[in-house]
Protein backbone atom coordinates (compact mmCIF):
# COMPACT_ATOMS: atom_id res chain seq x y z
CA UNK A 1 0.00 0.00 0.00
CA UNK A 2 2.95 2.52 0.99
CA UNK A 3 4.56 1.89 -2.61
CA UNK A 4 1.01 3.00 -4.41
CA UNK A 5 0.71 6.12 -2.11
CA UNK A 6 4.24 6.63 -3.37
CA UNK A 7 3.75 6.62 -6.58
CA UNK A 8 0.66 8.91 -6.59
CA UNK A 9 2.56 11.68 -4.91
CA UNK A 10 5.52 11.21 -7.60
CA UNK A 11 2.93 11.34 -10.64
CA UNK A 12 1.54 14.31 -8.92
CA UNK A 13 4.40 16.17 -8.52
CA UNK A 14 5.68 15.17 -12.64
CA UNK A 15 2.54 16.60 -13.19
CA UNK A 16 3.06 20.06 -11.77
CA UNK A 17 6.10 20.72 -13.60
CA UNK A 18 4.70 22.12 -16.16
CA UNK A 19 6.87 22.91 -19.73
CA UNK A 20 10.36 23.41 -20.22
CA UNK A 21 12.06 25.96 -21.53
CA UNK A 22 13.03 24.16 -24.97
CA UNK A 23 9.48 22.83 -25.17
CA UNK A 24 8.32 26.93 -25.32
CA UNK A 25 11.28 27.76 -27.53
CA UNK A 26 9.89 25.03 -29.91
CA UNK A 27 6.31 25.93 -29.67
CA UNK A 28 6.85 29.93 -30.70
CA UNK A 29 9.66 28.70 -33.39
CA UNK A 30 7.08 26.88 -35.02
CA UNK A 31 3.82 29.62 -34.53
CA UNK A 32 6.89 32.32 -35.77
CA UNK A 33 7.31 30.12 -38.89
CA UNK A 34 3.65 29.56 -39.59
CA UNK A 35 3.28 33.44 -39.39
CA UNK A 36 5.67 33.93 -41.74
CA UNK A 37 4.17 31.62 -44.71
CA UNK A 38 0.61 32.80 -44.18
CA UNK A 39 2.34 36.46 -44.55
CA UNK A 40 3.49 36.11 -47.75
CA UNK A 41 0.46 34.29 -48.81
CA UNK A 42 -1.49 37.23 -47.59
CA UNK A 43 0.78 39.87 -49.56
CA UNK A 44 0.61 37.72 -52.77
CA UNK A 45 -3.93 37.72 -52.62
CA UNK A 46 -3.58 41.17 -52.17
CA UNK A 47 -1.37 42.28 -55.13
CA UNK A 48 -3.72 40.02 -57.07
CA UNK A 49 -6.78 41.25 -55.58
CA UNK A 50 -5.35 44.81 -56.70
CA UNK A 51 -5.03 43.44 -60.26
CA UNK A 52 -8.78 42.15 -60.57
CA UNK A 53 -10.16 44.99 -59.01
CA UNK A 54 -8.64 47.30 -61.40
CA UNK A 55 -9.24 45.23 -64.74
CA UNK A 56 -13.33 44.85 -62.89
CA UNK A 57 -13.00 48.70 -62.91
CA UNK A 58 -12.00 49.31 -66.46
CA UNK A 59 -15.02 47.12 -67.66
CA UNK A 60 -17.14 48.26 -65.96
CA UNK A 61 -16.64 52.04 -67.13
CA UNK A 62 -16.61 50.57 -70.14
CA UNK A 63 -20.11 48.83 -69.86
CA UNK A 64 -21.23 51.81 -68.06
CA UNK A 65 -20.05 54.52 -70.55
CA UNK A 66 -21.41 51.83 -73.49
CA UNK A 67 -24.97 51.74 -71.25
CA UNK A 68 -25.38 55.37 -70.45
CA UNK A 69 -24.54 56.38 -74.18
CA UNK A 70 -27.25 53.56 -75.79
CA UNK A 71 -29.97 54.67 -73.31
CA UNK A 72 -29.16 58.56 -74.43
CA UNK A 73 -28.76 59.70 -71.04
CA UNK A 74 -28.96 63.30 -70.37
CA UNK A 75 -29.31 62.91 -74.40
CA UNK A 76 -25.77 62.69 -75.20
CA UNK A 77 -22.91 60.03 -75.73
CA UNK A 78 -20.61 58.93 -72.99
CA UNK A 79 -16.52 58.12 -73.07
CA UNK A 80 -13.92 56.18 -70.76
CA UNK A 81 -10.25 57.26 -70.99
CA UNK A 82 -7.80 54.79 -69.80
CA UNK A 83 -4.70 55.56 -68.31
CA UNK A 84 -1.89 53.28 -66.58
CA UNK A 85 -3.10 54.49 -62.88
CA UNK A 86 -6.56 55.16 -63.28
CA UNK A 87 -9.61 54.96 -65.70
CA UNK A 88 -12.46 57.67 -66.01
CA UNK A 89 -15.56 57.89 -67.37
CA UNK A 90 -17.05 61.06 -68.82
CA UNK A 91 -19.76 62.73 -70.27
CA UNK A 92 -19.78 64.22 -73.94
CA UNK A 93 -17.62 63.22 -76.96
CA UNK A 94 -14.60 64.79 -75.41
CA UNK A 95 -12.49 64.07 -72.33
CA UNK A 96 -12.03 67.42 -70.30
CA UNK A 97 -9.75 66.75 -67.51
CA UNK A 98 -11.14 67.29 -64.03
CA UNK A 99 -15.09 67.82 -65.17
CA UNK A 100 -17.30 68.23 -62.89
CA UNK A 101 -19.23 65.04 -64.19
CA UNK A 102 -16.25 62.65 -64.54
CA UNK A 103 -16.02 59.83 -62.58
CA UNK A 104 -12.33 58.80 -61.48
CA UNK A 105 -11.36 55.15 -60.72
CA UNK A 106 -7.75 54.89 -59.35
CA UNK A 107 -6.19 51.55 -59.46
CA UNK A 108 -5.24 50.17 -55.76
CA UNK A 109 -2.04 48.71 -54.23
CA UNK A 110 0.43 49.52 -57.07
CA UNK A 111 -1.46 47.78 -60.34
CA UNK A 112 -1.34 49.61 -63.48
CA UNK A 113 -2.74 48.75 -67.16
CA UNK A 114 -0.70 48.43 -70.50
CA UNK A 115 -1.57 47.40 -73.64
CA UNK A 116 -3.18 49.41 -76.94
CA UNK A 117 -5.72 51.24 -75.46
CA UNK A 118 -3.79 52.87 -72.45
CA UNK A 119 -1.21 54.18 -74.66
CA UNK A 120 -1.74 57.75 -75.26
CA UNK A 121 -4.01 58.09 -73.25
CA UNK A 122 -6.80 56.86 -75.40
CA UNK A 123 -10.10 58.32 -75.05
CA UNK A 124 -12.77 55.73 -75.89
CA UNK A 125 -16.42 57.12 -77.09
CA UNK A 126 -19.39 55.08 -77.50
CA UNK A 127 -21.56 55.67 -80.68
CA UNK A 128 -25.14 57.11 -79.84
CA UNK A 129 -27.29 54.72 -81.64
CA UNK A 130 -24.19 51.55 -81.95
CA UNK A 131 -23.05 51.62 -78.95
CA UNK A 132 -19.79 51.17 -81.31
CA UNK A 133 -16.71 52.23 -79.78
CA UNK A 134 -14.69 54.61 -81.51
CA UNK A 135 -11.32 52.32 -80.84
CA UNK A 136 -11.12 49.07 -79.70
CA UNK A 137 -7.88 46.91 -78.60
CA UNK A 138 -6.65 45.14 -75.27
CA UNK A 139 -5.67 46.13 -71.79
CA UNK A 140 -3.52 44.28 -69.64
CA UNK A 141 -3.62 45.01 -65.94
CA UNK A 142 -0.38 44.10 -63.76
CA UNK A 143 -0.29 44.03 -59.70
CA UNK A 144 3.15 45.94 -58.43
CA UNK A 145 5.25 42.94 -59.03
CA UNK A 146 4.82 43.49 -63.17
CA UNK A 147 2.86 40.12 -62.85
CA UNK A 148 -0.11 40.01 -65.45
CA UNK A 149 -3.23 39.49 -63.49
CA UNK A 150 -6.17 40.32 -65.74
CA UNK A 151 -6.96 41.49 -69.94
CA UNK A 152 -9.89 43.12 -70.51
CA UNK A 153 -11.06 43.24 -74.25
CA UNK A 154 -13.21 46.24 -76.21
CA UNK A 155 -14.47 44.46 -79.60
CA UNK A 156 -15.76 46.29 -82.25
CA UNK A 157 -19.24 46.44 -81.36
CA UNK A 158 -18.33 47.41 -77.83
CA UNK A 159 -19.06 44.42 -75.99
CA UNK A 160 -16.34 43.77 -72.67
CA UNK A 161 -14.81 40.55 -72.47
Amino acid sequence: MVPYIHRMIFMRQTCLRGFTYIELVIVLAILALIAVLSMATFQSVVRNSAGRVASQEIADALRDARSNTLAAKNDTVYGVRIASTSVTRFVGGTYTSGHASNTVYTYEAGAYATGTLVIGPTDIVFARLTGMPNATGSIFVHDMDGTLTATVTLSGTGLVE
